[in-house]
């Protein structure tokens, strides 16, 4: 035998069991696990007592995140299954889910407002915005977009925290639905409204809450606590992204623009003139895109929802800047040539073939009245720089335009036809047509304000505003509705511009722009009987935007 072999390694070997009874274990003796007592501890009649049985090894499963879509048949987001195809759901027994709203959405575990937006606040100002309707109070309800250039599946697939962009967006909603909720408290408080406020499916506001002074300054706080947030998201998500790599995702860059829009919005609704930051970081990401005509090529390629998200918000941009230059006499920032051929590309584009243009849809009026709008305040800015030149080449030049934009909004106008049985789209082009022909004919041609043809022009833009209201459009018009009232140097004109406006009050479309509209143009009366010669309403309205 090999002497450097002992004699253990020859014999049995038992492996230590963990089934055995606790006293055999604990005196390292084999136990022969005879129930309910084995045969060591029968001879020492001793207590025998097994251990539990081990637990099963759990496997290890991973959770996919569920995805969910907007559907139309059933007005709701539905979840859908590995194939993209909607996911059937048992029937409602008693969840607290609610079938008469269009945006049923149910708090179980798979609730996507759940998975996005974590505090039950922000759940439920999401669920007031979803049921009052489009980001653009004014604009026709588009039941599959709550709000308009935005994707909300999109949204709801990126939880909080996931990216310095994707909190953005979600930030910059919850400041649209907390400034207008506030609004609504406002509107309830000061008993604008004869009943509760409903949406635009005619669906109940959502935060049943006592409207008193100080949940509304409450909610008015979180709606700008949540935009001042967002936009330094954006800020620092265009640092980060462009100091660590010079080609930026496109998707990435398509989200901080739709949350500067949004941005833009809130603050225009609550009447704060901080919306100019955000709509300076806006124009940094175009810049950063490569322009909007390649943002219209490039999302074309990808997709035609991808086509009509970036288109709706460049038009929101341009609207948003056409009235910043209304108010302001500056030159355009983002369509700055005329007749700009990306405005008019791939318009006819839609999501289904029953949607109507989205410029018609958002705003009440054609796409080419808009650009016409921007060439006015191209026209209005270089007259004011003519006025330092003696060259009268350019001063000829620059007076043929204007009569050429007079003699457009004349064919625009015979094209309109007769006031009556007029369609959404021509009433807002008339009330247009008449508000620009106030500016050419103040601002360029420098007619005072008590001129016969300017007060028919200003009159006009009134009249058939007022008339429009009959029609059961919620047409805002504010700007318009400003510049046509600031020339009205009569009682009967003011007190016409002033009905116009708190009309809004009782509606769904009202917010603070509604009221710092009221006080611009009573700044404006009071400056016309202190004395001041035909005041002009830039006085009142460049520290702020109002939507058309």
């Amino acid at each position: 035998m090999n002497p450097a072999i002992s004699d253990d390694a020859f014999k049995p070997r038992f492996t230590r069991t963990k089934t055995g009874c606790l006293r055999c274990r604990k005196g390292k003796h084999k136990c022969d696990e005879e129930k309910p007592v084995c045969r060591r501890c029968q001879h020492a009649k001793g207590q025998c007592v097994y251990p539990p049985p081990p637990t099963p090894k759990q496997k290890i499963v991973t959770i996919k995140r569920p995805r969910y879509s907007f559907t139309e048949d059933s007005n709701r987001f539905e979840e859908l299954d590995e194939n993209g195809r909607v996911r059937h759901r048992p029937p409602n027994r008693g969840n607290g889910e609610s079938s008469g709203t269009p945006f049923s959405i149910s708090m179980a575990p798979t609730d996507p407002l759940i998975m996005t937006f974590p505090d039950p606040q922000e759940r439920e100002l999401m669920k007031h915005l979803l049921c009052f309707g489009t980001v653009m109070m004014y604009a026709i309800p588009i039941d599959d977009k709550p709000v308009q250039f935005l994707d909300i599946t999109q949204c709801l697939q990126h939880p909080r925290g996931s990216s310095f962009e994707s909190d953005a967006q979600l930030l910059s909603l919850i400041s649209i639905a907390a400034i207008h909720q506030s609004s609504i408290y406002m509107q309830q408080e000061k008993r604008y409204l004869t009943s509760s406020p409903v949406g635009r499916w005619g669906t109940p506001s959502i935060l049943y809450v006592s409207p008193t002074s100080e949940n509304q300054q409450r909610m008015r706080a979180i709606g700008d606590h949540c935009s001042n947030a967002s936009l330094e998201l954006c800020k620092a998500a265009i640092a980060l992204k462009m100091r660590k790599d010079q080609r930026v995702n496109l998707e990435t860059l398509d989200m901080l623009l739709s949350s500067t829009v949004s941005v833009v919005i809130s603050r225009s609704l609550a009447g704060d003139a901080n919306w100019k930051v955000a709509f300076e970081v806006a124009l940094k990401v175009i810049e950063l895109r490569g322009g909007p005509a390649k943002m219209l090529e490039d999302a074309n390629a990808e997709s035609k929802s991808a086509l009509l998200r970036v288109r709706t918000l460049l038009e929101n941009l341009v609207v948003m800047d056409v009235c910043h230059c209304l108010a302001s006499g500056s030159a355009p920032s983002l369509m700055f040539e005329p007749f700009a051929p990306w405005w008019f590309d791939y318009s006819s584009e839609s999501s289904s073939p029953d949607e109507t243009d989205t410029v018609h849809t958002a705003y009440g009026m054609d796409r080419g009245m808009v650009e016409l709008m921007n060439r006015i305040n191209m026209l209005v800015h270089e007259n004011m720089a003519l006025s330092a030149l003696h060259d009268q080449s350019y001063i000829s030049q620059h007076e043929q335009k204007v009569q050429d934009l007079l003699l457009e909004l004349e064919i625009w106008e015979n094209n309109i036809g007769e006031e009556n049985d007029l369609t959404r789209v021509q009433v807002g082009n008339l009330i247009t047509m008449h508000s620009m022909r106030v500016v050419i004919y103040v601002d360029l041609l420098h007619y005072p304000h008590s001129d016969p043809v300017v007060q028919s022009s200003a009159s006009s833009a009134l009249r058939i505003l007022e008339t429009s209201r009959d029609t059961g459009w919620v047409i805002g018009l504010l700007l318009p509705t400003v510049i046509a009232g600031s020339l009205m140097v009569d009682v009967e004109g003011r007190d016409l511009a002033r009905k116009l406006l708190s009309g809004l009050r009782s509606t769904f479309a009202f917010s603070y722009d509604v009221e710092e509209a009221l006080r611009m143009l009573e700044r404006l009366y009071t400056l016309r009987d202190q004395g001041a010669e035909d005041p002009s309403w830039r006085q009142a309205t460049n520290s702020g935007l109002l939507f058309l």
